[in-house]
């Protein structure tokens, strides 16, 4: 009836399945994932990924960045099956699917509970950068201006356009802005949505 996604090395909270069905439930979602605390090697917290809650603030943050965590992901089994990741998109591939599903019409949501502790590999920030990931975002970026109304359109393209070039940059100078990227995500997310996710002083 549901399927729940998670990394092998990441850690769920024990009361994770029960609150995200509650949730997607009682807000009658097909997709749920939750904000994730970040963590080392050693199991140290080291930031946070947040995200908005309601499914209305997802569907309006989609165009900017991926508005589920895939590891943190619970969901219908039958949509998922119905919608499976698109194998042409070596990455990326789950913001893709998650965009996909908005513009069918499905509802997709988060907790404002943190439900898994996200273990960041070292290689996070390579991972991140290079001309296929740089392509392959700005792709999902610019199919997802189908969620906004026509003004916000080249607003929604020319941040396309930026995120990939940022993703064009040499390794130090990409990961100084790619974490100040991340910062604004977060002081964004609480400005446009208090009360959405939960605060916290520090982005991975």
């Amino acid at each position: 009836e549901y399927i729940a996604i998670m990394d092998a090395d990441d850690v769920s909270h024990s009361e994770r399945v029960a609150v995200q069905k509650a949730h997607l439930e009682s807000e009658g979602l097909d997709v749920v994932s939750s904000p994730m605390d970040v963590i080392d090697a050693r199991g140290e917290i080291i930031g946070a990924r947040l995200l908005p809650s309601s499914a209305e603030s997802v569907r309006r943050w989609a165009p900017y960045g991926c508005p589920l965590n895939n590891p943190a992901v619970f969901a219908k089994a039958g949509v998922l099956k119905a919608n499976i990741y698109d194998e042409r998109y070596r990455v990326s591939e789950d913001y893709e699917l998650w965009v996909r599903l908005l513009l069918s019409g499905h509802k997709l949501g988060n907790t404002t509970e943190r439900t898994v502790l996200y273990r960041q590999p070292n290689e996070a920030y390579a991972k991140r950068r290079g001309l296929t990931y740089a392509w392959a975002d700005a792709r999902v970026k610019i199919a997802a201006t189908r969620l906004v109304a026509w003004p916000r359109k080249p607003g929604v393209v020319l941040f396309a356009l930026t995120s990939a070039c940022i993703r064009l940059l040499p390794g130090a100078l990409f990961r100084v802005l790619y974490r100040l990227k991340a910062t604004w995500y977060a002081r964004l997310l609480r400005r446009r949505a208090p009360g959405d996710s939960e605060s916290t002083g520090r982005v991975a």
